[in-house]
């Protein structure tokens, strides 16, 4: 940690209101992976200055927003204004050098770990790993942004292949606490966290798994949900879909990343790919033919009603069809 940083740090906790925080279970202290919603530049700078272990954790960062040079794109395609809004010239001629001069060096003296998406990934990996080992915890914001002030439905899930390899590499399960940041009420919400055991075969936990879904689902805690499923096989989740009723069915099922989605959809029976096809939207039911492999999508067809065949190559690219 930098000195400017703490500085900084030291600056924002005296000008700015401050942050209760609940935990629906006690800290175990285990490693952990902290997984947050965004809320714009607030959810990084809360968790950094504000978080009861903000000393213990380390918070991956996108890169691009690190460095001078590829700070200006960075700025330009992440929403940081209004597109189309009256000031967007000037903003656009600007924010993104501004930016540039004062972010880099605060990030670089932050406990941040740089997040790559390119071959330099492994970098990213290597560094959490380290810290992991070290007794410190990761904080990861993997919402993907949509437009100003928006998201996508979807996550990113790459990070989730550092639980992978610190299990591989110590014999451990990393908790991953999913955390809301509410600013309106200035305060954090860790939520009990969700684990998928790799030692067990999911025959054994399948009760236990459909247990949690169905009532994190009557509860509406869709973020757990959703943490929940993810680390899964796609295999495991069409087998846990296997068991939903009609109306839960969907829903789980829009929870998921669209890469994840469609290799799901492909694990389904037909009867669910039908019932799945015919309450998507124009845009869902193409999203799901983009990520598919031709084979699967001929398969697929082939077990359709004909009504469900028309719609389905309406929406189809010209290669596919």
């Amino acid at each position: 940690m930098g000195r400017l940083y703490r500085c900084l740090r030291a600056v924002v906790r005296a000008v700015t209101p401050r942050m209760t925080t609940t935990w629906e279970e006690p800290f175990s202290g285990n490693p952990s992976i902290f997984v947050c919603n965004h809320v714009g530049a607030f959810g990084p700078i809360d968790m950094v200055v504000k978080f009861p272990l903000r000393d213990e954790v380390r918070v991956w960062c996108n890169e691009g927003i690190m460095n001078r040079k590829t700070c200006p794109a960075y700025v330009r395609q992440d929403y940081w204004w209004k597109p189309g809004c009256r000031l967007e010239p000037l903003y656009n001629a600007t924010l993104p050098y501004i930016a540039a001069a004062v972010l880099p060096p605060i990030l670089q003296s932050a406990p941040t770990i740089p997040v790559y998406h390119d071959a330099r990934v492994m970098t990213t990996m290597r560094q959490s790993m380290k810290a992991l080992k070290e007794g410190k915890h990761l904080v990861i914001f993997p919402e993907q942004p949509s437009g100003f002030g928006a998201h996508h439905s979807w996550i990113n899930t790459g990070w989730l292949n550092i639980c992978t390899m610190f299990y591989r590499a110590t014999g451990k399960n990393l908790t991953l606490y999913p955390v809301h940041i509410d600013q309106k009420k200035h305060c954090f919400e860790v939520q009990k966290p969700v684990m998928f055991d790799g030692e067990r075969p999911l025959e054994e936990q399948q009760d236990e798994l459909l247990e949690k879904i169905e009532d994190l689902i009557s509860r509406k805690r869709y973020a757990e949900l959703r943490d929940l499923l993810l680390p899964l096989e796609a295999q495991d989740i069409a087998h846990l879909c296997g068991e939903l009723d009609e109306k839960s069915l969907p829903l789980v099922f829009r929870l998921l990343p669209k890469e994840q989605a469609a290799e799901v959809f492909v694990e389904l029976d037909s009867d669910q790919q039908e019932m799945l096809i015919q309450g998507f939207s124009n845009t869902e039911l193409k999203e799901v033919l983009d990520e598919l492999y031709l084979d699967d999508a001929v398969d697929i067809v082939e077990e359709m009603p004909a009504s469900v065949v028309i719609r389905i190559l309406d929406k189809a690219t010209p290669e596919m069809r």
